[in-house]
């Protein structure tokens, strides 16, 4: 044990540099596992959490209409057996103005004195007036930031119970954690006594005593409110919100499964080269007598030492990066990202493992050579697979894509098979690679010649080759499958682009008026009015097919919700008689193509009967919206075809859309318009960014963490390929010191070195371009996973352009470590290097 432990010392103390690489990569590869592992359940909590907000605790939850709430006191007081309390709100939209905005909220009226005696944790003051003068509201800190506003203050509210704007004050200002988390609004609490909601709700949580009595109360009081309108079920209910984000979940582990794939070949490249420079120490030790088996404990050994301080290190920077990130990323949500104990010990051990499992070849493989083999060079040779393997390889990845693409249910171990036997096909093809451009190369002169002799018998070149390949493709698809998860919880809204929105709290209104007064000011480029409402499409043996119908004024506002339209097709939409333009998820899910004829209805109903709902014509589709949100099922016509029977449809909501000259002053235009409006107090002015934002808050944050573990993959990526350069480089003084004695100048070095790069990079860029494409295919496979349809295309410029992009980094960077070695090939003596051996 002493002389093993002597040995691990004394390399350390003579590749400090060369550890220190390791051990980063060991340490980064351990931040990922555990960033991993926290974020495993992030959607999940943030889910929960939104339901958390009001419902903490409870058990039954009656929602979706306004309802008394006496009708639910006088339950409870049937069932008080049953039944411990109930919390009441009525939940409507609003807005508040300021002298600089106006902004969308959620007005949440409850009993103050209550939930606050209930919920003291949720609802945390931070500041208090001792005097206000109008009805009081509580408002989270960051709102009253945005705002500008303190407790005492006044603002200016507008809520349905009203219809019009009242002054109230700010009593308190709440820190951002519990009823003020939200991710949906910014939302603003009023007390009961100071809104007249007329003893109606839209919201009540009922606590149970005994929550298995929740089907039996659920029932009770289904038969006693005698309205099938509202709903009632679980006030936190987490088999939905396991459903719903089942598939984000579904697909972060396909990425890291990926992402784990790109960890072990790092690790077993590194050691592969690793393992080879330990040759002249291995010698010494089977001189003396040494076993395979105790030569490979030897180096393992090292390895393990290795290993636990590299996932040490990569533990406490990832727990305090991830503290950091949380922090500033999701400050609303401290419990989102959860760090329970077995997570410290998973991430540590799985670094540790991993390293050692990665280790484990190219050190039994190393241990089994005699002495002589070790001294003779040949374990240097590279060796090539038998054609017929390549192509049995070949085949299984066909056959495994074609199962991932008819069994979408067994996507995720499919997906990881694929990787395996991607693993093998790379391992036995990039040899081959590497000889045909050799040939190629050898074809010039000089130093591209002795370049192409060099890197094709040299195993350490085909591993960098490899690991240049494998690279490119692994960093594409992570990328790529976490930008369909960020996809996923990108808010519809965000489809939209102006400066401007306008909406009525009217159902009808005079648009025509309207957008032409908002045009006659000056800056204005363009006002386009907009109705949505939301049609079905039966499908025999599936559910209807919910998709969104919007009716637009102008042509012109097809380039304010819509991408992938030029001029000619909104052109087109202006001149065709009932045009439409359908989002391009939709138009896959239905087969339907450019050209085609397409009718919209839906099922309706009144007080005596049920009926079909068809709009008044046949829509004639002209382009394809390429736009992709969370929310993508949409149809775009004229507003003036959404008619059924000659009326206009009943909608869901509407609002104009005001687009301002590229120079003019946007705040001034701001002003002209609410001044404009202010005589109609049904009318509303906000700037486009706070309207977008009010479905998008705190979205944000879950963003940026996803793209921080794209910056991690490619992060673990960059520290592998210079390691092993390094590595590979710097060992191969015996091989230069011969050059150097047949005459081999500084220059030449420098040329032979720019060469033997370049090969590299072009093997490894080839290869991953190849595969690429290959995973490329799978992707809207992984799309489906979150239900969407995409259109990938069968060809994408990204991918070589990253290869083109990678290869000649990676160029540069192996010329780098090469006049990094520099000194050390000036220092060369191939006959003092002889007399050593």
């Amino acid at each position: 044990m002493k002389i093993i432990l002597n040995h691990t010392l004394r390399s350390v103390k003579n590749h400090k540099g060369q550890i220190a690489l390791i051990i980063t990569t060991i340490a980064v590869v351990t931040i990922m596992i555990f960033v991993a592992l926290s974020i495993s359940g992030l959607f999940l909590n943030i889910n929960i959490s939104a339901q958390n907000r009001l419902a903490e605790n409870t058990d039954i939850a009656v929602s979706d209409g306004l309802f008394p709430k006496s009708l639910i006191d006088e339950f409870i007081d049937r069932n008080k057996d049953k039944i411990e309390y109930a919390d009441y709100y009525l939940q409507t939209s609003g807005l508040v103005k300021t002298n600089l905005r106006t902004k969308i909220i959620m007005l949440e009226v409850t009993d103050f004195k209550t939930i606050y005696k209930r919920y003291p944790h949720k609802l945390q003051a931070l500041e208090v007036a001792d005097y206000f003068e109008y009805p009081a509201v509580w408002i989270g800190k960051d709102f009253a930031d945005e705002l500008g506003v303190k407790a005492g203050d006044t603002l200016e509210i507008y809520y349905e119970g009203s219809n019009r704007y009242e002054k109230m004050s700010v009593s308190r200002v709440m820190k951002n954690v519990g009823v003020f988390a939200n991710t949906g609004a910014d939302n603003i609490l009023v007390d009961f006594a100071s809104a007249n909601t007329k003893g109606m709700i839209n919201l009540a949580h009922l606590k149970l005593y005994d929550p298995k009595d929740f089907d039996q109360v659920c029932l009770s009081l289904k038969e006693f409110i005698k309205n099938d309108a509202l709903t009632i079920e679980r006030a936190i209910d987490f088999q939905r919100a396991e459903e719903i984000v089942a598939n984000n979940t579904r697909l972060l582990n396909i990425a890291l499964s990926f992402i784990m794939a790109i960890m072990v070949l790092i690790l077993f490249t590194s050691y592969l080269v690793i393992a080879k420079s330990r040759l002249n120490e291995m010698i010494i030790f089977k001189s003396a007598g040494a076993t395979p088996f105790q030569t490979t404990l030897i180096m393992l050994f090292e390895v393990l030492l290795y290993g636990a301080v590299g996932a040490a290190i990569g533990l406490i920077a990832g727990r305090l990066g991830m503290e950091i990130a949380t922090r500033a990323l999701l400050p609303n949500f401290p419990d989102a990202v959860t760090y329970n104990l077995w997570k410290y010990f998973a991430a540590f051990f799985a670094g540790v493992i991993i390293s050692v499992i990665a280790a484990l070849w190219p050190v039994i493989k190393i241990s089994s050579k005699s002495i002589r083999e070790m001294t003779s060079g040949i374990v240097k040779d590279v060796k090539y697979a038998k054609p017929w393997l390549i192509i049995a390889i070949t085949l299984l990845l066909a056959i495994s894509l074609t199962l991932l693409l008819l069994y979408q249910s067994l996507i995720v171990p499919l997906t990881v098979i694929l990787i395996a036997l991607f693993a093998a096909w790379v391992y036995m093809v990039t040899p081959y690679i590497i000889k045909g451009l050799s040939a190629l190369f050898a074809k010039l002169k000089g130093q591209s010649r002795l370049a192409s002799i060099s890197i094709k018998r040299n195993s350490s070149s085909n591993t960098l080759a490899i690991l240049v390949g494998s690279v490119i493709t692994f960093s594409f698809i992570v990328v790529s499958v976490i930008s369909l998860i960020i996809t996923a919880i990108t808010p519809y809204n965000t489809r939209y682009d102006a400066d401007f929105v306008v909406y009525s709290a009217k159902e009808q209104i005079d648009y025509k008026q309207i957008t032409s007064q908002i045009s006659a000011i000056d800056g204005i480029e363009d006002a386009v009015y907009i109705r949505t409402a939301f049609f079905e499409i039966e499908r025999e043996n599936k559910k209807p097919l919910l998709y969104r119908t919007l009716g637009i004024s102008r042509a012109s506002g097809l380039r304010y919700a819509t991408q992938g339209l030029d001029e000619e097709h909104i052109e087109m939409f202006e001149k065709t008689p009932h045009p439409a333009v359908i989002n391009n998820d939709m138009a896959i899910r239905l087969n339907v193509k450019t050209g085609d004829k397409i009718t919209v209805s839906r099922l309706n109903s009144t007080a005596d009967t049920e009926y079909l709902e068809k709009l008044d014509f046949e829509f004639t589709v002209i382009a394809l919206d390429y736009t992709v949100s969370e929310y993508d099922r949409v149809f775009f016509i004229k507003l003036q075809d959404m008619v059924y029977n000659g009326e206009e449809v009943e909608y869901e909501e509407a609002f104009t859309f005001v687009k301002a000259k590229p120079h003019a002053d946007k705040q001034d235009i701001f002003f002209s318009m609410r001044d404009m409006f202010a005589s109609s107090p049904d009318l509303f002015v906000i700037r486009f960014e706070d309207w977008q934002l009010a479905s998008s808050k705190g979205i944000e944050g879950v963003v940026w963490l996803l793209r921080i573990l794209q910056l991690l993959v490619s992060s673990v990526a960059f520290v592998g390929i210079i390691n092993l350069t390094m590595v590979t480089i710097f060992d191969r003084n015996k091989e230069f010191s011969i050059y150097k004695s047949s005459g081999m100048s500084l220059k030449k070095y420098y040329a032979l070195s720019a060469f033997e790069g370049l090969i590299i990079a072009l093997s490894g860029a080839f290869m991953g371009t190849a595969l690429s494409f290959f995973f490329y295919s799978l992707m809207p496979s992984f799309a489906s996973l979150i239900n969407k349809y995409i259109d990938f295309g069968w060809f994408t410029p990204e991918i070589p352009l990253i290869s083109a992009l990678s290869a000649a980094v990676y160029t540069l960077i192996y010329f780098i470590t090469a006049r990094g070695n520099k000194r050390s090939f000036i220092k060369l003596d191939f006959y003092n290097e002889r007399n050593l051996q």
